[in-house]
């Protein structure tokens, strides 16, 4: 997303804003129409749409689910991604939000912890 982030004429890092209840800044850039940064959301989209692509042809999913900073961006990526990708593919953003992947490593870690709880104790 970085490397996106420096096509649209924003320093590399990009900042995770978004953590602390803050909007990225080229979030609010695509957001307010800015060329630059709609330029960096097609190339992010397309880069994205041919990472999907052999996941698309292997396992062929009905939907895909984005989290992280790329939900961030809303319908117009997604959008932008199902035209490159497929028709009738159904790309939606987590439900968790940005920290799902936090969210599932913190449960999977609890869930070790409760089949085992000895295994935890020192001594």
């Amino acid at each position: 997303l970085a490397q996106h982030a420096e096509h649209a004429g924003m320093a590399s890092a990009a900042g995770v804003a978004e953590a602390a209840g803050v909007e990225e800044p080229l979030v609010a850039r695509v957001r307010a129409g800015d060329p630059g940064a709609l330029r960096a959301l097609d190339r992010a989209a397309e880069a994205l749409a041919d990472a999907l692509v052999g996941v698309r042809a292997l396992l062929a999913p009905e939907t895909i689910v984005l989290g992280g900073r790329l939900a961030a961006f809303g319908e117009p990526f997604r959008r932008r991604v199902v035209e490159r990708l497929a028709p009738g593919l159904t790309l939606r953003p987590a439900k968790l939000g940005a920290d799902a992947a936090l969210r599932g490593a913190a449960g999977s870690v609890i869930a070790r912890v409760v089949a085992d709880p000895l295994s935890w104790i020192e001594g």
